[in-house]
């Protein structure tokens, strides 16, 4: 499904930061190379420490590519080891110039309030406060998006 919308999946992919042990950090879920988005999905957005999570860890990805060269080149090489060849060449680039104009998104996938619409929690709310507020100082664009999928018949 990724491919067909024409994103790099990424998901359970690591990258390191060299010469720093347990390091490792998933750099996104999605990657769109010609459009620039770092693409974080989870779903529900019922619980606070899980959401709160995914912010930070959305923001934290993003901190390491704006900061470490090394990562980025890891980056080009997960993308170019994944197969997408011509997108790889496009992060294979002068790294200030390619890092600017990234947008960072939070996709959560979840079924809609009874009260209609879709809501998280306050703990999470200030959390992606925070998170959006140093994502803007690095220069990134953040983007919260909901996708509405069928409540669990469990769950209700």
């Amino acid at each position: 499904m990724a491919q067909d919308l024409g994103l790099v999946l990424l998901d359970q992919t690591s990258i390191t930061v060299p010469n720093v042990t347990r390091s490792g950090f998933e750099p996104c879920d999605l990657l769109d190379v010609p459009n620039k988005r770092f693409i974080h999905v989870k779903k529900s957005s019922r619980r606070s420490s899980i959401l709160s999570h995914f912010f930070k860890q959305g923001s934290n990805s993003a901190q390491q590519f704006r900061k470490i060269d090394a990562a980025w080149s890891q980056l080009e090489s997960l993308v170019r080891s994944a197969g997408y060849l011509a997108e790889a060449d496009q992060l294979n680039v002068d790294p200030q110039q390619i890092r600017d104009g990234w947008t960072v998104e939070y996709w959560i996938a979840d079924a809609q309030r009874k009260t209609g619409g879709f809501n998280i929690p306050f703990f999470s709310k200030i959390t992606l406060r925070d998170e959006v507020s140093a994502l803007r100082a690095m220069q990134y664009d953040v983007v919260l998006r909901f996708i509405d999928i069928p409540p669990d018949p469990i769950a209700t």
